[in-house]
């Protein structure tokens, strides 16, 4: 069974290359270009994996992170 991925990242050229480097090796559930489309998929297909983009429109990768470092431990502070 392969891990379940996100990938995330503005940059249509180097979103496929990603898609084309790692789907052999994971089962892309979702790309997706900025990280509130991110941030819905995660949700949405629960992966097993994320690939962030730093910068990205509307949510950066570090905000991103932030948010569903939150989402995934109640003993942090909110």
């Amino acid at each position: 069974m392969k891990l379940r991925i996100v990938i995330a990242d503005d940059n249509p050229a180097v979103l496929r290359q990603l898609v084309f480097l790692l789907g052999n090796e994971f089962e892309i559930v979702a790309t997706v270009p900025d990280g509130a489309l991110a941030l819905e998929a995660i949700r949405c297909f629960r992966p097993d994996v994320v690939v962030l983009d730093i910068k990205m429109p509307v949510l950066g990768g570090i905000e991103l992170t932030k948010i569903l470092q939150k989402e995934s431990d109640p003993l942090l502070p909110s």
